[in-house]
């Protein structure tokens, strides 16, 4: 026989299942009808064989619909209040981010001239994807749907040049990579070398997201605009002797300006702030 522990969680689970369902609205029309044809089968104890057992075979038949119900309740309400593994150690996962994509440009160390078709892999989790750089030497290589905070691998393999390694931290996405190769072999007889290059990456300040035809302007050089990425360059013949000024506009947002130093080369973050409303005090 069983002990009286397994007849107590047995009626304790009976309990929890029909007072699931009685916050169901068909489960309170199920116990409604249980009731309806438990007192019909009562009323009519004395009628016909064929009367009672429809009777009984419907208070059956509710009585059933009443525990699928409270169950189905029962099991949902137990999912919701499972804690994922991780937050119970105190770790919270993060966020799923729709989309990222990476730009870096690919230059030669010496001559500062783009190297065209090197293959540019970064490895990111459990993916893996890849591209080649054009004429320019940019590459894009986008994921979707990765942890906010997933941190990532480039590798960079280029005809005549030692290959690149690099790991990029968590928002490696939202600049762009400056990569110079070193050549196997010397810079070609006559070719001449430059000595800067300004390269960048132009974001809205809020969203992250790229602006696209955003005007750049270095000193006194013919402006360039923004791709499809927010990407720019300018490459320079000489390292400038003074300071040199940077300006990037867009529609919408208000006008960036930046002092450079003489020695600075690297890649330029721009976050764009927007424009405000008219009338606004803040």
């Amino acid at each position: 026989m069983p002990d009286g522990s397994a007849i107590q969680k047995l009626i304790d689970k009976l309990d929890a299942i029909i007072t699931a369902a009685s916050h169901s609205p068909l489960g309170i029309v199920a116990l409604f009808l249980v009731a309806i044809f438990t007192i019909g089968l009562i009323l009519f104890y004395r009628a016909s064989t064929k009367i009672r057992i429809i009777m009984f075979l419907a208070m059956i038949g509710s009585g059933l619909a009443v525990f699928i119900i409270g169950l189905r309740a029962v099991s949902l309400n137990a999912a919701q209040n499972v804690v994922p593994k991780q937050e119970k150690l105190g770790e919270r996962t993060s966020p799923l981010v729709q989309q990222l994509t990476y730009v870096g440009r690919v230059l030669d160390r010496e001559s500062l001239r783009p190297v065209e078709n090197a293959e540019a892999a970064i490895e990111l989790g459990q993916t893996s994807k890849a591209d080649f750089t054009d004429s320019t030497g940019i590459y894009r290589i986008t994921f979707t749907n990765v942890q906010s905070n997933s941190e990532a691998r480039l590798n960079i393999t280029a005809k005549g040049y030692r290959p690149y390694s690099l790991h990029l931290p968590a928002d490696g996405a939202t600049s762009i990579q400056a990569v110079r190769l070193e050549s196997l072999k010397s810079t070609p007889p006559g070719f001449t070398v430059r000595k800067a290059t300004y390269l960048g990456r132009v974001l809205d300040a809020e969203s992250r997201s790229p602006i696209t035809g955003a005007k750049v302007t270095l000193d006194a050089l013919p402006p360039t605009f923004t791709d499809n990425e927010g990407a720019f360059w300018f490459d320079l013949p000489a390292q400038p002797t003074r300071p040199t000024s940077l300006t990037v506009s867009a529609k919408g947002f208000e006008i960036y300006e930046l002092k450079l130093d003489l020695g600075n080369v690297g890649p330029i973050d721009v976050r764009l702030q927007k424009m405000k409303a008219s009338g606004d005090p803040h």
